[in-house]
């Protein structure tokens, strides 16, 4: 998988800052030192002007689909106005490699010249992460040529996906091996439940990010008046109700079913917590995994954060050895969608828990977080300043913990936030402006440059046109 050729090396001096990005002030102890190094880690990561390597030492050398797509949800918060051309480089980079029938590679070189494709059937969400990576990335900085541009690539892949469904229920099927796994799994999703699992055939993780590009490809279409954007949403919802009749067991959202027909009802974190962010979880479904965390919130949270699983594989269902790894390891990216879960169903309590846990008593170093800490004594792994996990803690801060959201043309911001984080300031870059923003405890008002704004249910709208002039939000927070 790695191709240790060469070190990352920042060639464009404008790429260099010295302005705070992210998050630069915080009441909870620990918690701006961890932001940095995890900022740090992934500006070490961009090699020339249209690469992220997977992890600072160039281990995994290149762009890999889903060591961007969780780099980007954090790095886009996280960095400089030349920092986030870097994304929308690389992006347009993986597009000129997109095939005719919807491909998507799984790494590309910093040169862009040379990519690399998995056999059909693998690894199916890192093609819908391109998309959603493409939406993201015209949300944040608002450059509408970019979007215009990479739609054919982005439509390609989504009726690839499509054409995966080779059993008439719309949920796109992979590969599926004989026999137990030895090395690399069956891989028909790859994000939350790893390359060494035996995710046979109809993989869940597959369904949740394919339904998450169809939304965010409507509402990118939508917002710019491109035709589709109905069918797509339509799309969107017949996927999710026909992945809830598939995998829904009651309490969560199973991990995949093997072509004879067995489900396997292994809770993975990532997917399930994953679904309340998009809606393929309801709100009842939503509650009953936020009370799966909170009952294993020692297991999940405090012992080993962000824990890829509970319990182990069954034998022969993943390479990797128990309480290592995938196999019941913690991945920090997983922090990401866990925040912003915890959040959206208000267990403010256990929230608060799981972000001093991960500012006081994580091992990180300068480069941020390890590869994976082991789910029994929570050492960490060998490799560390890691892309996907540093960006996927920073995505769950700035919108689970801190409840910020972009939506299209428009930034939502809460106006309800944990007591133990206040006061908080924060500086980001969206559509070309630099936002600055300022939690303190108050009456729950948010304010826009001093003049007060709406609120729907704790939550205010902000649209403004792609521009230069600075934004000033002040958030007098409800404390949780």
């Amino acid at each position: 998988m790695s191709q240790a050729v060469m070190a990352p090396a920042i060639i464009d001096p404008t790429i260099i800052d010295p302005a705070v990005w992210g998050l630069s002030v915080s009441g909870l102890g620990g918690l701006e030192i961890l932001h940095r190094r995890c900022a740090n880690g992934i500006a070490a990561t961009i090699c020339g002007h249209q690469t992220h390597h997977a992890n600072v030492d160039g281990t995994w050398y290149g762009t890999w689909m889903n060591d961007l797509f969780f780099g980007q949800r954090g790095g886009l918060w996280c960095g400089s106005p030349a920092q986030q051309g870097v994304f929308l480089a690389e992006l347009r980079k993986i597009a000129r490699h997109v095939q005719a029938d919807g491909t998507v590679p799984y790494q590309i070189d910093p040169d862009g010249q040379r990519a690399n494709f998995n056999p059909p059937g693998v690894d199916l969400d890192r093609a819908a992460e391109f998309v959603l990576m493409v939406v993201r990335a015209w949300e944040m900085t608002g450059d509408d040529a970019f979007a215009e541009d990479l739609l054919p690539a982005c439509r390609r892949v989504l009726d690839g996906l499509a054409r995966q469904d080779v059993d008439g229920d719309l949920l796109p099927e992979g590969r599926s091996l004989t026999g137990p796994v030895t090395a690399v799994g069956s891989c028909a999703s790859v994000s939350y439940i790893g390359d060494t699992a035996k995710n046979d055939y109809k993989d869940f993780g597959v369904s949740l990010f394919y339904h998450h590009a169809l939304l965010a490809l409507s509402g990118m279409c939508a917002d710019l008046g491109f035709p589709g954007s109905r069918a797509l949403l339509a799309r969107a919802h017949a996927v999710a109700e026909s992945a809830r009749a598939t995998f829904w067991t009651g309490n969560a959202f199973a991990a995949w079913i093997d072509r004879s027909g067995t489900r396997h009802d292994d809770w993975i974190t990532g997917n399930n917590t994953h679904a309340v962010i998009t809606g393929m979880a309801d709100p009842s479904m939503a509650a009953a995994i936020a009370d799966t965390i909170e009952r294993e919130r020692e297991t999940l949270l405090i012992r080993t954060p962000g824990r890829v699983r509970l319990g182990n594989f069954a034998p022969g269902d993943c390479s990797n050895q128990p309480e290592d790894y995938w196999n019941g390891g913690a991945w920090p990216l997983v922090t990401g969608p866990l925040q912003i879960a915890l959040a959206r169903t208000g267990r403010w309590n256990t929230l608060a828990a799981f972000v001093e846990r991960l500012a006081q008593r994580t091992p990180v170093s300068e480069r941020g977080f390890h590869e994976a800490y082991n789910g029994t004594t929570g050492a960490p792994g060998y490799a560390d300043g890691l892309l996907m996990n540093n960006g996927g803690f920073i995505w769950g801060l700035m919108e689970g913990s801190l409840g910020l959201g972009l939506a299209g043309k428009t930034m939502t911001v809460r106006n309800r936030v944990l007591d133990s984080l206040l006061p908080t300031t924060a500086r980001c870059t969206w559509r070309g402006r630099t936002v600055d923003l300022e939690w303190r405890v108050g009456d729950g008002s948010i304010t826009l440059d001093d003049a007060p704004l709406p609120l729907v249910d704790g939550v205010a709208s902000i649209t403004v046109a792609r521009g230069t002039a600075p934004l000033r939000i002040r958030i007098a927070a409800l404390p949780a």
